[in-house]
């Protein structure tokens, strides 16, 4: 029952982002604004981390079952892509070196911050 109230929780969120995206044709994502919602939540303690910890935990350790539609997709469009795969190779690479760099500064200067608290 509890992972039953928790789903609600997480779910409603995302129903009431897609919602407000498509009533108010916000050009966002409306998973996107449900993040931004639940941040919000959390951070107001409106929800507590508790109230969705079990679910959000198993989310988590199952979430490469999420990206199988999205590789179909990229896979049943390849006849698309096929011609500039090469690009594509080149993006994703320098895209995923930005982020690690990104990622990292942020994390030396979250640690600096900490230390000299």
């Amino acid at each position: 029952m509890k992972l039953l109230k928790e789903a609600i929780i997480i779910f409603g969120i995302y129903f009431v982002s897609e919602f407000i995206v498509k009533q108010l044709q916000l050009p966002l994502p409306g998973n996107l604004l449900g993040m931004i919602i639940l941040f919000v939540c959390l951070c107001t303690k409106i929800i507590k981390l508790e109230q969705i910890e079990t679910i959000s935990n198993f989310l988590l350790q199952h979430m490469a079952f999420f990206f199988i539609p999205a590789g179909v997709n990229l896979i049943s469009s390849f006849d698309s892509i096929a011609d500039s795969w090469i690009q594509l190779l080149i993006m994703c690479i320098i895209t995923t070196i930005i982020t690690m760099g990104a990622t990292g500064i942020c994390v030396q200067k979250l640690i600096q911050r900490r230390e000299s608290k």
